[in-house]
């Protein structure tokens, strides 16, 4: 392609201001907005700017351009395996960056591209495991329906229904802290040989349960939770303000009549 061998022309002679930032950053920019918002050469500029941007450390910029990394590129006639490429580097980069959030949305959005190709889900078994390890162990990451139900998950399902990450992502998605504490009883030396914490797990499928809870109804009793979430009512005030730092509800706490109101919380769920 022609196109792609002046490109890499335009970027020889970009290399050539390597002593003038700003006027390499405005060459790259002019470069990207020469090709209309549809041409897949929009792709080749915006992975050497990622590169450049990298190479000098303008992170502002980079995480300001990789939030939106997925809407920049929906016009862009680009291939799926080019998408996945770009949205590879960028969670690279927001690990980088220590925003592990940010990867995960778009780790989820990769697994998403893989859709049901069974050779592409094979060659990202090692991807596919290290987000729903990322999921588990996040504690602001309290949904994981979307993850469950995407094809490429569903597919090592039921592939490998007995593996006991997939059993304990099934919990996390459908079960209560009864049913984990039972699994992690039967299930001790899988979660002492992986990388998995077993308290960190304890916790999030504590506010999941809570989560279930909050479904029936916005005001808790103390005595509830406890049975609940399997806490004493000396430990409340403290686990509640956790789950309002971690952004998993929304509350206020009355210690006159001991209950919780819950204005929000998250959704385990989208039905």
């Amino acid at each position: 392609d022609s196109v792609y061998d002046a490109l890499d022309v335009a970027f020889e002679a970009i290399n050539g201001y390597e002593s003038d930032k700003n006027t390499q950053i405005k060459l790259y920019i002019i470069l990207y907005n020469v090709f209309q918002a549809n041409e897949k050469y929009r792709y080749t500029v915006f992975m050497k700017l990622l590169q450049f941007w990298q190479k000098n450390n303008w992170a502002i910029i980079i995480k300001a351009n990789l939030q939106i990394i997925d809407k920049l590129s929906e016009s862009w006639d680009i291939s799926t395996n080019e998408r996945i490429v770009m949205y590879n580097k960028a969670i690279e980069l927001f690990k980088s960056f220590e925003e592990p959030l940010l990867a995960y949305e778009l780790m989820l959005k990769t697994i998403e591209l893989f859709g049901e190709d069974a050779a592409l889900i094979t060659k990202n078994k090692e991807f596919i495991t290290d987000t729903i390890i990322l999921a588990l162990q996040h504690p602001k990451i309290a949904q994981f329906e979307k993850l469950y139900n995407t094809p490429a998950v569903k597919l090592q399902i039921e592939e490998n229904s007995s593996e006991k990450l997939f059993e304990l992502l099934h919990i996390f998605t459908h079960k209560e802290l009864k049913d984990y504490n039972e699994w992690e009883q039967k299930n001790k030396s899988f979660l002492e040989g992986s990388s998995i914490d077993a308290q960190v797990c304890r916790n999030k499928i504590m506010y999941l349960s809570f989560c279930s809870l909050a479904m029936k109804d916005n005001i808790i009793s103390y005595s509830e939770l406890c049975k609940i979430v399997g806490i004493s009512k000396e430990q409340i005030e403290d686990w509640i303000i956790d789950a309002i730092t971690n952004n998993i509800i929304d509350a206020r706490i009355d210690q006159e009549r001991e209950e919780i109101v819950i204005n929000t919380f998250t959704q385990r769920t989208t039905n």
